[in-house]
């Protein structure tokens, strides 16, 4: 997808953000760049495997407007997954918004199968290490409800996000029909939502549902 696309989507979204932002975001900035306890943490972990191919575009588009958007005193990291040994980390923890979203878009589709429970654990490593315990903890799980080759046992998953109390919203997407299943089990222990925006339906439609939410303190 070209930059300028990307760049017009930023600033449509841009305006629906400012309109929710017009309702009272807040919270405390920290001087070294990192979430406070009255802001957000906000883990993106996006599937850029081969099956995920014909809708990474669109997830892109979704978790880019989230980026832009997040509360003032939130911050964000990034997480792409594939494999075990293709789950990286690709953006650590910033509150630099232009920059997080510059790392999403410039994720690109490689081979491997899906190891979701793998990197779900990997993102909840990086929460325990380094996001502050005192702020909102929030996971955004790009997925089409597919798990394949993971290692990681999906219940000793489930414990370390409650634990972290970390809240997981799933997007689920797909070319034919999202594998709920996995997604169903996510939201329901970790207190999340589930979203599976319609085939054809505006990202930053989604993107705002999200944002809407953060500002409605969920």
């Amino acid at each position: 997808m070209p930059a300028c696309s990307f760049r017009m989507f930023r600033t449509a979204t841009f305006f629906v953000i400012a309109l929710l932002s017009l309702c009272g975001w807040a919270g405390a900035q920290s001087p070294n760049g990192e979430a406070t306890a009255a802001g957000r943490s906000v883990g993106f972990l996006v599937d850029n495997s081969g099956t995920f191919r014909r809708v990474l575009d669109r997830a892109i588009r979704i978790a880019a407007g989230v980026a832009e958007g997040l509360p003032e005193g939130s911050a964000g990291f990034l997480i792409t997954y594939t494999d075990q040994e293709s789950i990286f980390l690709k953006q650590d923890l910033t509150n630099d918004k232009e920059m997080l979203a510059d790392e999403i878009e410039n994720i690109f589709v490689r081979p491997g199968r899906t190891a979701v429970w793998d990197a779900i654990r990997v993102a909840a490593d990086h929460f325990r290490k380094d996001t502050p315990e005192e702020s909102r903890r929030t996971l955004i799980v790009f997925t089409d409800g597919d798990e394949l080759g993971s290692v990681s046992k999906p219940d000793q998953v489930i414990k370390d996000l409650q634990e972290l109390k970390v809240s997981v919203i799933a997007v689920g997407l797909a070319e034919r029909q999202v594998n709920q299943k996995m997604i169903d089990r996510l939201v329901r222990e970790t207190n999340g939502i589930k979203i599976v925006p319609p085939p054809g339906g505006e990202a930053r439609t989604v993107a705002a549902e999200i944002l809407a939410r953060f500002n409605d303190g969920n």
